[in-house]
């Protein structure tokens, strides 16, 4: 196995841990920006997901573990991720008492399951108790079917180290945490996990909200709900959390304020950018199950051409017992490697500007996932229908209007940007909720400029004609663009950044100095330290 190689299979398995997260994808969109006419007449057809009311039943409900400020303490100081970011999270000022909660949800296909959640309940003095505000907290991607955010109780749970950053941002400062694991995780029926799907996931945090709160009234638990509802999330979470914050909006569920964070928001772009040539490292691992999603909820997606051969059956291996690692070692998956080395004889392929050696290993001559075919037919329909942001940016960067391809078809239905954006003049596009965006330019696994950038860009327009809040952290830069906010709440999300920005690119920027390899690391470095920033905005509300 070549240097490169050995590197990517460890890159894989860093980024498949709790706090590397997500959706693969590429670097920044180029072209131009020109922005239509919005009016506010019209009726609300903005996109929204369905919600079927009768399902967040408890099924069962379970004490985990309780921790002591003390005991919490320790368990952040013996975890070699965390251990070093304790000054940022601040003093345990609450014990924390961990229930697991299993309730009925829907699949991908809106087929009836169950999922389970983790409701981490603030004890202690009177700072903790009586009428604590609650956090959902969407989770980044995994590929462990075992992922339990209410694992409180085991270190070697892929889901601890999350949950105990969780457990110690939120809980131990006086938030009721409620953490859904979602469908196809941790004891869930169902045999596959919705990735980025809208419809499901958001139902999905709504579902295992609604069990939770009915949980806590059950137990009577010395910290009640106040009516204070955030939702927050990074990587897959940020995707979930504002995509959760946009069907309580349609259904008139109060939201209090919204943190989502390097959200693969724009997936549709993401995917034209993958096929088009640009290839992270994890697009091996991300691509089989999100392939999986969106086969079982719409049934068209696999085709006989999809895959090499030599991969057949690679769509349907995550979630899993076993780790990205095993399945690579067994010839199952190839590491890194989405597309073939050109020249490939496929004349649509081979047309394509030549690929940037950033993304080479994103490439090999034999062992890699898409077929030729596949992607051919891909990219004929991107180009005979483009997306509105990449390669080019025309409007406000929407999803191509009438795609084709079945998996492009699948993207639009599940992209967040058209769901913001004013579509047909409707005023509720904007949000209604305050809402602050973090990420980080650098990020090579969940890029900035499609999916931050755009948000940030269709918000600012917004902005211009309705009443909305939002801000957007720029975590590497340090760079903050607002528009609504309170001045409290403004100063808040300005000086955190700021703290936070030079706390980030201090330990980063060394690291990148010493090897350029670490880029790849950087998407799953940075989530403490927008996390941190988000508490900060939440604590103005």
């Amino acid at each position: 196995m070549s240097n490169v190689v050995a590197r990517s299979v460890s890159l894989q398995c860093m980024r498949l841990s709790a706090l590397s997260l997500a959706c693969s994808a590429l670097v920044a969109c180029g072209g131009g920006d020109s922005s239509p006419t919005i009016t506010t007449g019209g009726s609300n057809t903005a996109p929204s997901g369905s919600y079927n009311s009768s399902t967040g039943q408890i099924t069962s409900a379970n004490s985990v573990t309780s921790f002591t400020p003390t005991a919490l303490t320790s368990a952040l100081t013996q975890n070699p991720s965390l251990s070093p970011l304790g000054a940022m999270f601040g003093t345990p000022r609450c014990g924390v008492d961990v229930r697991q909660v299993q309730y009925t949800t829907v699949g991908g296909a809106g087929e009836s399951t169950t999922a389970s959640t983790a409701v981490l309940v603030p004890t202690g003095d009177a700072t903790c108790t009586g009428a604590r505000p609650v956090v959902l907290y969407a989770h980044g991607t995994t590929l462990d079917k075992n992922y339990n955010m209410a694992a409180l109780n085991d270190s070697s749970d892929a889901g601890y180290t999350e949950s105990l950053m969780t457990a110690a941002l939120y809980a131990a400062q006086g938030y009721i945490v409620v953490a859904p694991n979602y469908a196809g995780y941790a004891g869930s029926s169902l045999s596959y996990h919705p990735y980025l799907n809208r419809a499901q996931q958001s139902q999905d945090m709504l579902d295992g909200l609604k069990a939770a709160r009915q949980h806590l009234v059950n137990t009577a638990a010395t910290a009640t709900d106040s009516g204070k509802l955030f939702i927050t999330g990074y990587s897959q979470g940020g995707y979930v959390a504002l995509a959760t914050a946009r069907l309580m909006q349609d259904k008139q569920l109060p939201v209090t304020a919204v943190a989502p964070m390097s959200g693969p928001y724009g997936v549709a772009a993401m995917g034209d950018m993958i096929f088009y040539g640009r290839v992270t490292v994890g697009a091996t691992a991300f691509t089989p199950l999100l392939v999986n999603s969106y086969q079982h909820a719409y049934g068209n997606i696999v085709t006989n051409n999809m895959l090499n051969p030599m991969y057949s059956g690679a769509d349907t291996l995550f979630p899993s017992a076993t780790s990205f690692a095993q399945v690579v070692s067994s010839n199952r998956l190839p590491v890194s490697a989405m597309f073939q080395t050109g020249p490939t004889g496929n004349a649509t392929i081979d047309s394509l500007p030549a690929v940037d050696s950033l993304y080479s290993y994103g490439f090999d001559a034999s062992k890699y996932l898409v077929s030729n075919d596949y992607r051919a037919a891909y990219l004929s329909d991107a180009q005979a229908n483009p997306d509105q942001l990449y390669p080019t940016r025309t409007n406000y960067g929407l999803t191509a209007v009438a795609p084709k391809n079945t998996l492009r078809q699948a993207f639009k239905t599940n992209d967040l940007r058209e769901v913001f954006a004013p579509v047909n003049n409707v005023a509720n596009s904007a949000p209604a909720m305050p809402i602050l965006f973090c990420a980080g330019n650098r990020d090579m696994t969940v890029p900035y400029q499609p999916n931050t950038g755009a948000m940030g860009a269709i918000f600012a327009g917004l902005a211009n004609h309705f009443a909305m809040s939002y801000a957007s952290v720029d975590m590497d830069s340090g760079t903050v663009t607002s528009s609504g906010l309170s001045s409290a709440a403004d100063n808040a999300v300005r000086t955190s950044a700021a703290t936070e920005q030079q706390l980030f690119t201090g330990a980063f920027n060394p690291m990148l100095a010493a090897s350029p390899a670490a880029l790849q690391n950087y998407h799953g470095m940075l989530a403490p330290f927008c996390a941190t920033t988000a508490r900060a905005f939440f604590a103005q509300f």
